[in-house]
């Protein structure tokens, strides 16, 4: 008697229209190298540029959280002191993660979930992030940000 395959439905992943690309430095204690991540997309292009604007922010937080040369610089130190104050809800600070800031992104019916992201960690340092059009850049204004040179 013949078995009967089992069938196995593919599960087909919606194609957004707009992604966030971010570029940045990785490696460890031996190595270290340039690398990008592609996150999950949305359909509405305000979300995602609200989502990019996040990151940037967060990162920049992040940063000086992370980095001792920030504790030199008076100017700079005093401006995170106050913004510290008053945190933006899409930065949590967790027990879980060492105390370093987790982010919320938005989705496209503007819920929040939260994330540690890749290009946070001891090794890592985020050059930019871009917003991608169907897998092709996207040149509109607002769509991309610098922090550092390759």
């Amino acid at each position: 008697m013949a078995r009967k395959k089992k069938e196995v439905k593919e599960e087909k992943r919606k194609e957004y229209k707009y992604l966030i690309r971010a570029d940045y430095r990785t490696g460890d204690s031996f190595q270290s190298y340039d690398t990008s991540e592609t996150m999950e997309g949305w359909d509405d292009l305000e979300v995602a540029k609200e989502n990019l604007e996040r990151i940037k922010i967060h990162y920049q937080y992040y940063d000086y959280k992370t980095s001792r040369i920030n504790f030199i610089y008076k100017p700079e130190r005093d401006k995170w002191k106050e913004f510290e104050t008053n945190l933006p809800s899409f930065i949590v600070i967790s027990k879980d993660y060492l105390g370093y800031p987790l982010l919320k992104l938005l989705t496209d019916d503007r819920n929040e979930y939260q994330l540690f992201p890749s290009w946070c960690g001891y090794f890592e340092r985020l050059y930019g992030a871009e917003i991608i059009l169907n897998n092709k850049r996207a040149d509109d204004t607002g769509m991309s940000f610098k922090l550092r040179e390759y």
